[in-house]
């Protein structure tokens, strides 16, 4: 039928426009028949997921794929893709876009918000952009992978790959530097994403406790009783704090000795009250 090829598409709803306009073109099939094969009640449904307006339904995607005549593989390509495409959670985002590198030809799927989500979300990627100031930094895997135990060699490989491929490495003369280069993302996996390198960092964090000496490291902690009002101003002073610590300790390219992590943690440890007219309820 000389369709799009699905492999070529990202998005599923760009895949559909594109097929079914070229079944319009042919006249062999009108977007309210299409609707009308889909259990649609009216065609405007259809117009809606075309636009991003609404999520296709997965038990709609083999029927699609009927009507579009793909193969079985294809079939599976575009499941797979819907689902991908929709899922709100990264790790079934992360799943999806597995079974769809599997399943394309050749080169793989690779989603470029998902690969920077990766950057986003695991500390190699920042720990390696730090450590090009490092006396003798070398862009090895091997050397790098020395350095850091908690990564796999395999580990520093895609993420060197991944920092050069989206500009946040470059090569200065004979020297490896990172850029000014900041990320961008379209979809909203950011937050899920800070949330993931922050988890890592605690986790080290905790490692720290038992394989640093304390003249290495400085883990403390303080409860304090507080006024939520003043919320904004403790959150300001932490900010302010960052920074000056930073401009004290950090070197110039080539003259550090060290890459090391700053976590600050300054959350709630009792239950949230909300308020009613009898009673407070803890939630």
């Amino acid at each position: 039928m000389n369709t799009p090829s699905i492999y070529n598409y990202q998005d599923y709803r760009a895949f559909l426009r594109d097929s079914i306009q070229k079944l319009k073109e042919r006249r062999e099939i009108s977007l309210r028949e299409i609707s009308f094969e889909l259990g649609f009640k009216s065609p405007s449904l259809m117009t809606m997921i075309l636009k991003g307006q609404r999520r296709l339904a997965p038990r709609a995607a083999p029927r699609l794929s009927e009507i579009l005549r793909l193969t079985e593989k294809e079939s599976k390509y575009f499941e797979a893709l819907v689902h991908f495409c929709d899922s709100k959670s990264v790790d079934h985002k992360l799943f999806f876009e597995k079974q769809l590198s599997n399943l394309k030809p050749q080169e793989g799927f690779v989603s470029i918000d998902m690969e920077i989500f990766k950057i986003i979300s695991h500390p190699i990627h920042f720990t390696i952009l730090e450590m090009t100031s490092l006396r003798g930094f070398s862009a090895e895997p091997q050397w790098i992978q020395e350095k850091l135990s908690w990564c796999t060699l395999t580990e520093v490989r895609e993420a060197l790959d991944r920092l050069f491929k989206y500009e946040l490495l470059e090569i200065v003369g004979k020297r490896t530097q990172k850029t000014s280069l900041q990320l961008t993302t379209s979809h909203d996996v950011p937050n899920e994403a800070i949330r993931r390198y922050h988890r890592m960092m605690i986790e080290l964090a905790q490692e720290s406790l038992e394989k640093q000496t304390t003249e290495e490291r400085d883990i403390t902690g303080m409860t304090v009783s507080i006024d939520r009002k003043k919320m904004g101003q403790a959150k300001a002073l932490l900010t302010e704090f960052r920074r000056k610590f930073q401009q004290l300790l950090e070197a110039p390219n080539g003259r550090a000795t060290d890459v090391y992590q700053l976590n600050l943690q300054f959350f709630r440890l009792t239950n949230k009250t909300v308020r009613s007219n009898k009673w407070n309820f803890f939630v």
